[in-house]
């Protein structure tokens, strides 16, 4: 005799069917989306590696030096090329960067502009920096010598001027200040982004003490991380938080988690984790500009804003750099000394594509269009 099941036990064994089908696709539908996902950070971080690897300049731009770290060659010129842009450059006899508005040693009155690779003008033409643009504003009325240095901080610039800037009796030296790195690599013996050793000050009693130098080797590796989040608030932000464990490990987290997953609000701890390098950064404005004083010259401050700062102020690299915009403004003013802040903010993008950007999309430094934008809020300032 056949046994034919119930329609309630049927209906159960199709429910049952039905659930698993549903969690096997589920699983199928995570695993698919993690194997994606898995292949997507592949391909960024092979992206990110091929970037890294293009870039590529000429040795003969630069020489040891063993108080400095390294100088530029006086009378060297050379290319840099880089996922982002093909450049050339060209040396001047006093060790500085050629302007074709200008010569090695300007005609005074002059300002001399110390910085580092922004001011530089790093990925753009000898006609192309701020600096070039502010001598064609000013008609050779008054003259601008570019004494950016790459790769260079406060400390370097400091040294460079005591050394070879003073002597030249500039009217007027322009510090430029990079906010995105300056303040931290004032504080390291190797900076953040370059892998050579340079001299650094400690401050004892008060008292500026230079150290790590004669430099024995250009080169250096150091074990100090060059994360900038890590340099301000210390190792234990990488471990503080999930979010930021899952922002260190993952580029694709770091691309889009911003929209869903918010960074928590740095500002309140920014003051006491800045203290130490805003203290020494202030020291070594003061002895620039004693020296400064001693042969009737002024010294005036620009902060630079860096790419994060523009497209991303609220991120945790753009809170660091208004925290700090605002902080050296205001200490500026209690100081007496004349400080200047480009906005980039109104700006005419240019028409072609090539130039519509402030920042190249991966190096990081201004663009041809970034460099007029500076130059355009400067001239109106100095």
């Amino acid at each position: 005799m056949l046994e034919h099941s119930s329609p309630e036990v049927s209906a159960a064994a199709q429910n049952k069917r039905r659930q698993t089908f549903r969690l096997l696709s589920l699983l199928m539908a995570v695993g698919v989306a993690l194997l994606v996902a898995g292949l997507i950070e592949s391909f960024l971080r092979w992206d990110e590696s091929r970037i890294r690897k293009s870039d590529a300049m000429d040795a003969t731009l630069f020489r040891r030096d063993p108080e400095l770290g390294w100088v530029l060659s006086p009378g060297a010129s050379g290319n840099h090329r880089h996922h982002d842009f093909s450049a050339s450059y060209t040396i001047g006899p006093l060790g500085f960067r050629h302007d074709p508005a200008i010569g090695q040693p300007p005609k005074q009155p002059f300002t001399a502009v110390l910085g580092d690779s922004f001011t530089f003008g790093l990925g753009v033409a000898d006609n192309e920096t701020f600096v070039h643009h502010l001598n064609n504003a000013f008609d050779q009325k008054h003259q601008f010598l570019n004494c950016g240095v790459p790769g260079y901080s406060t400390d370097q610039e400091l040294l460079i001027a005591e050394r070879e800037v003073i002597a030249l009796k500039p009217e007027r030296i322009l510090l430029m200040v990079c906010l995105a790195n300056d303040l931290i690599d004032n504080l390291r013996p190797v900076p953040m982004q370059v892998n050579q050793a340079k001299p650094w000050f400690e401050l004892s009693s008060d008292v500026l003490v230079l150290k790590g130098v004669p430099i024995e080797s250009g080169f250096a590796t150091s074990a100090l991380p060059g994360d900038l989040m890590v340099n301000v608030f210390g190792s234990d932000y990488v471990t503080g938080s999930m979010r930021n464990r899952l922002d260190w490990r993952f580029i694709l987290f770091r691309k889009f988690a911003s929209v869903v997953w918010p960074h928590p609000d740095l500002r309140p701890g920014l003051a006491a984790a800045t203290l130490n390098s805003q203290t020494l950064f202030w020291a070594l404005v003061e002895r620039l500009r004693e020296k400064a004083t001693r042969i009737g010259s002024r010294l005036e401050i620009c902060l630079l804003p860096g790419k994060t700062m523009v497209k991303a102020p609220h991120s945790p690299q753009g809170s660091y750099q208004v925290h700090l915009r605002d902080a050296l403004l205001a200490e500026a003013k209690k100081r007496g000394i004349r400080a200047h802040h480009p906005s980039m903010n109104n700006h005419k993008a240019a028409p072609t594509p090539s130039e519509s950007s402030l920042f190249f999309p991966n190096d990081g430094h201004f663009t041809p269009e970034g460099h007029r934008v500076v130059a355009d809020e400067l001239r109106l300032k100095l």
